[in-house]
């Protein structure tokens, strides 16, 4: 299995040596799967005393360790500390000891979170020096030119330090983890990254991290070369792609203003591709249709013969251009049509969040080009086709315009060019430039 080209990510079973009664791991692995409200736990046994999922597992011989000096007020204190902060429920892994070096299935964990966490405390039970290396898969990559936001400053001065991410595709995730099958959406972007630690036991507190805010693309090292030269890690298409995407979004005029800082792989992609931010079909755009079809209580209009409520779009956008308006922004009317000379696949770019709001028809291929005339041996409509164009902003993104259209029978449709207001950061439909029956 290949990705433009890319070899898929796969990981070794984790060894570890037994001596005696008590385990010593020569190699501390843990994968965390994070969505943006799951959280998937896969470890392996980690070096010296490590945990697994969000709950503690201590890969020694406990009774013997809490016979120690205090030792037992130690782990009280610890319990207190977790019980305290809301964990009411503890997991300890028992492992039967030998003589051999042998290979162990990981433990695994699934269950609703917000954040990335990971319990360091527990570590200081045991004190010491010793390596976390955590492998994350994750809707985002750490770091991502933000190394002076506080939080990241804080975290690598303690002994922190991330890798280079990979975009993963989750049917990887799946042959990785079959456990783990279906916890990522179809086409959902994901990053594979590793965030290590090397230092002493004795951590303040938990790993916590909001993942909301995550940039949506992958990081890449420089890399460094004699003579002091140095570059950025190679990219995949998609990787460039997901990067040129979440900049766009951010800013329009990204690649007008900011085209001579991006590295020569990206400008390479640029050219052969001839990609434009307007190639992009970003979230605002996704909002626009839901507000269509749901609209707010704020609106007033009447889009007869539309669907309402959750609904089923058709993967490929229709290229319906619009004339002159009267009383229309002139930029707005320059987005719109700009974005509607060619169409597109809102397949490749559905985000998160709109689960229960609208969804796309999983098609390779459209079953049905739009056209006003729709032909009677057409393929069956099965309760009707819904179409949406490109949406199109004004420069400030307070106002909209999108062209919607339902077929609900091969002899029956309606169209409507709807323009939109933003009102208290919410979208409103608040007027239409054009409607059409057929």
């Amino acid at each position: 299995m290949k990705k433009n080209g890319r070899q898929p990510v796969w990981f070794k079973q984790w060894r570890f040596k037994e001596e005696g009664k008590k385990s010593v791991a020569r190699l501390g692995l843990l994968l965390l799967i994070v969505g943006l409200t799951r959280l998937f736990f896969s470890a392996a046994v980690p070096e010296g005393a490590e945990e697994r999922g969000a709950f503690s597992v201590i890969p020694v011989d406990l009774t013997q360790e809490l016979q120690k000096e205090n030792k037992l007020d130690d782990f009280m204190a610890m319990a207190g500390d977790y019980l305290a902060r809301g964990f009411n429920y503890f997991v300890f892994d028992s492992l039967v000891a030998g003589s051999s070096t042998r290979l162990i299935e990981p433990l695994a964990y699934r269950f609703k979170s917000r954040e990335l966490y990971y319990p360091l405390k527990t570590s200081n039970l045991f004190g010491g020096q010793g390596q976390v290396d955590l492998i994350l898969i994750l809707p985002g990559s750490f770091w991502v030119e933000e190394f002076l936001r506080p939080a990241y400053f804080e975290l690598f001065s303690r002994g922190w330090w991330v890798s280079s991410s990979s975009k993963m595709y989750p049917e990887e995730v799946e042959a990785l983890l079959p456990e783990a099958g279906g916890f990522f959406k179809p086409g959902q972007k994901i990053y594979l990254q590793v965030l290590s630690y090397f230092g002493s036991y004795n951590f303040k507190d938990d790993l916590k991290w909001d993942i909301s805010s995550l940039p949506r693309y992958a990081y890449k090292l420089r890399a460094e070369f004699p003579y002091g030269r140095s570059e950025n890690q190679k990219s995949s298409e998609d990787e460039i792609k997901d990067y040129l995407q979440a900049k766009c979004e951010e800013d329009p005029q990204f690649l007008k203003e900011k085209r001579m800082f991006l590295d020569d792989y990206t400008i390479r992609y640029l050219v052969t591709s001839g990609c434009s931010c307007q190639d992009f079909v970003h979230s605002e755009e996704f909002k626009v249709y839901a507000a269509v079809f749901n609209p707010s209580k704020l609106s007033s209009l009447r889009l007869d013969g539309l669907p309402e409520g959750f609904v089923v779009l058709e993967d490929e956008t229709i290229n319906r251009s619009a004339e002159k308006l009267k009383g229309v922004d002139k930029e707005l009317l320059t987005d719109y049509n700009g974005k509607n000379r060619k169409r597109y696949r809102l397949s490749e770019f559905l985000p998160e969040g709109f689960e229960g709001i609208l969804t796309i028809r999983n098609s390779e291929k459209s079953e049905l080009n739009w056209k006003p005339e729709v032909s009677s041996e057409t393929v069956s409509l099965s309760g009707g086709r819904t179409y949406v164009s490109r949406a199109g902003f004004n420069k400030s993104r307070i106002a909209a315009m999108v062209f919607v259209s339902h077929v609900a029978s091969p002899e029956m449709g309606v169209g409507y060019l709807v323009y939109l207001e933003k009102v208290k950061g919410s979208w409103v439909p608040t007027g239409i430039f054009s409607h059409e029956t057929y």
